[in-house]
């Protein structure tokens, strides 16, 4: 399978929208040889409030570097901030407060959401800006990427830079 994959944990919101596919495609950065990126959105504990997505990132990435699930882990969340001031003040991080669960957690299956991506950009089209298909390889290019100005017709000859030149695509 042709494809990269990046696990997403979001403790603020459920679903993918447009913006996080666009804002995961520019980070992850897509190499040539993949055809499209997997998004696997994992289940973790929910924050409350608008102001904890960074203690939460923090406290994710601590889990999996030792070792830990973060789909197990359910933070105390108002000893999370005092946690890691605490462990930047000793210079040495370490796993967050945690509350012993109630109830058993059981894992929902992952939402996987499956991007194509194009171009020489790697990224997925945004349904924003116009793309233009060579007429040799078949491969969808953005506008600006390709720095084509005018706006053409969908019957035009094109062909990308690489079919241009001889190389393969």
């Amino acid at each position: 399978d042709d494809c990269g994959e990046v696990l997403l944990m979001d403790s603020m919101v459920s679903n993918v929208n447009k913006l996080v596919i666009l804002q995961i495609a520019q980070i992850y950065l897509v190499p040539a040889t993949e055809s499209h990126l997997s998004i696997h959105s994992i289940s973790v504990q929910q924050q409350k409030g608008s102001m904890k997505c960074g203690l939460f990132a923090i406290a994710f990435a601590i889990e999996i570097c030792t070792g830990h699930n973060p789909s197990d882990a359910e933070f105390v969340q108002s000893e999370m901030r005092p946690h890691l001031v605490n462990c930047l003040k000793i210079g040495k991080l370490s796993r967050f407060p945690q509350q012993s669960l109630q109830y058993y957690i059981t894992h929902s299956k992952p939402k996987v959401f499956n991007i194509k991506v194009y171009c020489m950009c790697r990224m997925p089209d945004n349904f924003d800006e116009n793309i233009v298909q060579c007429t040799n390889c078949h491969g969808w290019y953005h506008y600006r990427c390709v720095k084509m100005r005018t706006k053409r017709s969908v019957h035009v000859n094109w062909k990308c830079s690489k079919c241009l030149h001889g190389k393969k695509q």
